[in-house]
């Protein structure tokens, strides 16, 4: 029975070493002028000020009146750092991004998780492909002139931070929630890849984010809904998990996302990741030399719930930016009460918050903010360049892993009977379309499972072109009914 599967992941393997390096934005920014505005927004602050400034909240943008008193709020009354909005539109995104920055005492950092691109968050602007797909990629330079793009947009959009690239490693095929985020499931290539992917961000003037330290590749729990545990060994940790971000540190890129992880080897305590001081200050920041920005992961998830206040003890590991915390009044009335008592010093907090100051600087904020609203925002966002770098990508990722006694290309297409068969989707999609333009083929598709006879129909084709366009159950027990189809080629 020949068979053929077509996917985007390759891998390898490779050791890392050890480096200190001061990240490049804060380095390229170094001066007088920067000292200069760092200190005077800085001595303007009373303490609580400087704890706002190390806040991240969420804003939900869909309902703009809405979201405008929850802005004002944050930005007026409790004096937030940044910003960072879940899905909404360009207009809702732009329109809020102006007011925000309008009200701001001290410039806003607006924050973005989109890991394939804006598109992750704003319907409307280019879908670029998810990690998994750029797996199969060799060039890295196309991964540097994506991330010079989405920085492009990002810029356009007055967001100055991504929380991307996903840095874990792939290494359990059960994993509810990174799955298709990863580059793969080999160490080496996360690690280059994402590394040119940051360098394209940060070299557009827009900070990455690495996520979700110390690795969230090898468990089978959303860290959404409860804590996973990471059973690695410290062997295994250090070879696999830790190494692409290691190597992120070492080229002196500036930021890390701490995940909400149970891991063992590394912390025997039990407390996340994203609250231990042996992850987060003895690893991290000693061992591994980080000098950047130590993000949490969102505090409001199920995963960062410990005995106590979790933004206090965040903090007290070693963490700098409290993103999307539970209450933000009441979070940030909890650290204070937590440096009133001595329980964090008032010089964490002063150096956190000036670190803050130093990248928005960096970030290019200390300038004033620029109108992002306009008739033409949409046009530059979607432009021909961003659809050139779109097209490269998937042209460069795609990859023949397998293919069984040479099935591909097929020999003498006239003479053979092809079946389209989609699953995740209609039979008369355009990759079905553009299949028929080689050939007389029949399609077939379905979003949860064929008929007998459909499978029957499918059957007597001499090659069966299987395309998979989303990883349910549903779809996977869909390819399994086509186990006994000859010719099978399995296109995800």
């Amino acid at each position: 029975m020949k068979r053929v599967l077509i996917i985007m992941s390759l891998l390898v393997a490779t050791a890392f070493h050890v480096g200190a390096v001061q990240p490049k934005l804060l380095s390229h920014s170094k001066g007088g002028d920067r000292d200069a505005w760092v200190d005077s927004v800085f001595s303007s602050l009373t303490m609580e000020q400087r704890v706002g400034q190390l806040v991240v909240p969420v804003v939900d943008p869909t309902h703009i009146a809405t979201a405008k008193q929850v802005i004002y709020r944050y930005v007026k009354t409790e004096g937030v750092g940044g910003l960072l909005f879940s899905k909404g539109s360009i207009d809702q995104y732009a329109t809020l991004i102006d007011y925000a920055q309008s009200i701001a005492k001290v410039p806003l950092m607006i924050t973005l998780d989109g890991e394939w691109g804006l598109s992750m968050r704003i319907p409307g602007t280019t879908r670029f492909p998810y990690n998994m797909g750029l797996g199969a990629i060799a060039d890295e330079n196309l991964l540097y002139d994506y991330g010079r793009e989405v920085a492009r947009q990002c810029k356009l959009m007055g967001i100055t931070v991504n929380f991307a690239p996903v840095l874990d490693v792939n290494s359990n095929p059960d994993n509810p929630v990174i799955g298709y985020r990863s580059f793969g499931e080999d160490a080496d290539r996360v690690a280059r890849l994402g590394i040119a992917y940051s360098r394209g961000l940060e070299d557009g003037g827009v900070m990455s984010v690495s996520k979700h330290f110390p690795g969230h590749g090898d468990t089978s729990v959303d860290s959404h809904k409860s804590m996973p545990t990471i059973d690695h060994s410290a062997e295994v940790m250090r070879d696999v998990d830790l190494m692409p971000f290691r190597r992120y540190i070492d080229d002196g890129l500036s930021g890390v996302m701490v995940g909400h992880l149970n891991v063992p080897s590394l912390d025997s305590t039990g407390v996340p990741a994203s609250m231990s001081h042996r992850i987060i200050t003895d690893l991290l920041k000693n061992d591994m030399g980080f000098r950047g920005m130590v993000f949490t992961d969102a505090l409001a998830m199920k995963g960062a719930i410990v005995g106590e206040n979790n933004c206090v003890a965040a903090l007290m590991a070693g963490a700098d930016v409290l993103l999307s915390p539970s209450s933000v009044k009441g979070d940030i009335a909890a650290v204070l009460a937590a440096v009133k008592s001595g329980k964090i010093s008032e010089s964490s907090i002063n150096q956190r918050c000036r670190k803050m100051l130093e990248y928005k600087y960096a970030l290019g904020l200390s300038v004033g903010h620029k109108a992002v609203s306009s008739a033409s925002l949409k046009g530059k966002l979607n432009s021909p360049e961003a659809d050139a770098v779109n097209r490269k990508l998937v042209s460069a990722m795609i990859a023949c892993v397998r293919n069984d006694d040479d099935l591909l290309p097929v020999r003498d297409i006239e003479r053979k009977s092809i079946a389209v068969v989609n699953i995740g989707e209609g039979k008369g999609n355009t990759f079905a379309q553009y299949c028929g333009k080689y050939a007389d083929v029949d399609a077939y598709g379905t979003t949860t499972a064929f008929t007998a006879a459909q499978i029957a129909s499918i059957e007597k084709h001499d090659i069966v072109i299987a395309a998979v366009y989303n990883d349910k159950s549903a779809s996977v027990n869909a390819l399994k009914q086509l186990k006994g189809c000859s010719g099978l080629v399995t296109v995800f």
